[in-house]
């Protein structure tokens, strides 16, 4: 005669029976782990380079805006006195001095 075991709403046996599916195997685990770990991982690279990404655009800002400066107050001079315009030297990029001999 068989058993006469209740099977709960989701399908699976008592956990009293040794037939019971209640858990997951170590396979499931283990594939779900990595599964999360490579979106983790792929997640924080797109992070990091965010952040590169934002620090290389605020210094090309600075730079165009440097050289709008630069060529606004060329601009404002008379033609004769260009030519003894003597711009100034920049100092707001990281690690950067620029100048107009080093173009």
């Amino acid at each position: 005669m068989r058993s006469a075991a209740k099977k709960n709403s989701m399908g699976y046996r008592a956990a009293g029976n040794k037939q019971s599916k209640a858990g997951l195997t170590l396979l499931e685990v283990m594939l779900t782990s990595g599964i999360l770990l490579i979106a983790i991982t792929a997640l924080l690279y797109t992070f990091v380079n965010c952040i590169f990404l934002n620090e290389s655009n605020k210094e090309e800002l600075t730079a165009a805006t440097d050289a709008q400066y630069v060529l606004e107050q060329v601009k404002s001079l008379a033609f004769n006195q260009i030519e003894s315009y003597t711009p100034p030297v920049f100092t707001n990029l990281t690690g950067d001095i620029v100048s107009w001999r080093e173009i």
